[in-house]
């Protein structure tokens, strides 16, 4: 049995690392033929971009590992600031245009300061105000010791995550959504939308949390997430749009969760209010700002008086209303 195991671990690390390979060969490659296909109807992309979120300098210190950022108080008086953080996506798109109804494929992969990752989307559109899409996509992380957990298991005795090392592990997932728009008097659009995703963990049990990339305080299971946008557009050069959204995100079933989570509420729906404005720079370069606001968990303790991670491990009591951040997103068309 115990020669099984290595074995079947050996296979594991291979395919992570084949993984790996195929992605960074993907990315690097992938661009020039579609270049190349161009006149066959396929459309290569690659944009660099730059990811910037507000944070709480007091938040920030309460939850570092190092005692110069815990004991700063300079850093505890910053009431916010942002942190910028660049990533690189590329790949391939392809649509086929039949009447009123349009067939769209898409190819690509992601390396950023999280990770790296790669997305095959598959879309059915009939006319522009209506979409249905399938999704399968994969990934892994980076481990930065105890700078930040990115990768790891979480510890229910220790309430905090079990570091695993880089690439040792990677999530993958599927997801399927719909959405509708129509067009509104002067300029004013509607769009209404629904997902669905299912995502894992190749290094956890069912029931037992995780943290891969982006992908934070996860179980293996199914989500969903309904939104609502209204936006009016702009034919000017710079300012293109300005909307307001709202969404409900959550778990179907609070049983995703082993049972000593059930205290802190698994199934508990996530109501999120955003505020967005759009520009066009120059040609290739896109900014997106936007404010947002959620509806959180409320637990039994304050927020000062434990650290993120421990988190999972809170006594649920109620709902409370909060200012998320400022969100930036800078993106630059490179092809």
């Amino acid at each position: 049995m115990v020669g099984v195991a290595k074995l079947q671990e050996m296979i594991r690390k291979i395919s992570i690392r084949a993984f790996l390979l195929l992605a960074m060969l993907f990315f690097f490659d992938n661009s020039l033929k579609c270049q190349a296909a161009r006149k066959e109807g396929f459309e290569p992309f690659l944009n660099l971009g730059f990811f910037a979120m507000s944070v709480n300098g007091e938040q920030l210190a309460q939850n570092s590992d190092y005692d110069w950022y815990s004991s700063n108080q300079v850093l505890r008086q910053i009431p916010l600031f942002i942190v910028p953080v660049p990533f690189l996506t590329g790949g391939c798109k392809h649509t086929l245009s039949k009447g009123i109804v349009s067939f769209r494929n898409s190819a690509d992969m992601s390396l950023s300061f999280a990770g790296i990752g790669a997305s095959y989307t598959s879309s059915v559109s009939i006319t522009p105000l209506f979409s249905v899409f399938a999704k399968a996509s994969i990934g892994t992380a980076w481990n930065y010791g105890t700078w930040v957990d990115l990768i790891g298991i979480y510890n229910p005795a220790e309430s905090e995550y079990d570091p695993l090392t880089s690439f040792s592990e990677f999530f993958y997932g599927m997801a399927f959504g719909a959405r509708a728009m129509a067009p509104l008097p002067k300029h004013n659009i509607i769009q209404l939308s629904f997902n669905t995703d299912y995502i894992a963990f190749s290094g956890a049990d069912d029931g037992e949390p995780w943290v891969c990339g982006t992908e934070r305080d996860c179980v293996n299971g199914w989500r969903y997430e309904a939104s609502a946008m209204l936006a009016h557009t702009f034919d000017g050069p710079k300012l293109k749009m300005v909307g307001l959204s709202s969404s409900i995100s959550g778990r179907y079933s609070a049983d995703d969760f082993d049972k000593v989570y059930q205290p802190y509420n698994p199934a508990f729906k996530t109501y999120s209010l955003s505020a967005m404005s759009q520009f066009t720079l120059t040609e290739k370069q896109s900014l997106l700002l936007m404010l947002n606001a959620s509806r959180k968990r409320k637990f039994e303790r304050d927020t000062d008086e434990y650290e993120a991670e421990e988190t999972l491990m809170q006594k649920y009591v109620g709902a409370k209303w909060g200012f998320d951040g400022i969100m930036i997103m800078w993106n630059i068309n490179l092809l």
